[in-house]
Parts: C-alpha cells; sequence; structure tokens
C-alpha cells in the first residue's frame, strides 16, 4: 500500500490546485477575448455606417466665400 506524508499531499493538492486555476482562467479569458471580438466587429460596422451617413450629409464651404466646394 501507499504511504504518503502530509508534505507530499500538500504540494499534489497545490499542484492540481494550480493547474484547475490555470484551465479555468484560460478558458474564461478565450470567452472574453470572443466577446470582444464580436462587439468590436459590430462596432467597426456602426462606426462604418455612422461615417458613410456622415460623408453623404456634409457639405463642405470655402472659408472665404462661402460657396460650396466640389
Amino acid at each position: 500500500m501507499f504511504r504518503f506524508t502530509i508534505r507530499e499531499l500538500v504540494l499534489v493538492t497545490l499542484a492540481v490546485a494550480l493547474c484547475v486555476g490555470w484551465a479555468v482562467d484560460r478558458t474564461r479569458l478565450l470567452k472574453d477575448a470572443e466577446a470582444w471580438k464580436a462587439t468590436s466587429i459590430f462596432v467597426k460596422h456602426l462606426h462604418e455606417e455612422a461615417h458613410d451617413e456622415f460623408l453623404k450629409h456634409r457639405r463642405i464651404t470655402h472659408p472665404r466665400t462661402g460657396l460650396p466646394v466640389p
């Protein structure tokens, strides 16, 4: 039969806890990264739409004459 000391059990418990903690943190980071990526794509799309609308409605005029600039 195996006989383990308290020190060995504590070291094994510590190693397992570190591995589990790392795996949980890694999974959470990957989910957050996917959410940020989806959000950034959506925001980029909104920004492009707003920029297109801005370009449609903007009218540039000459500062001195006030006439439209093509």
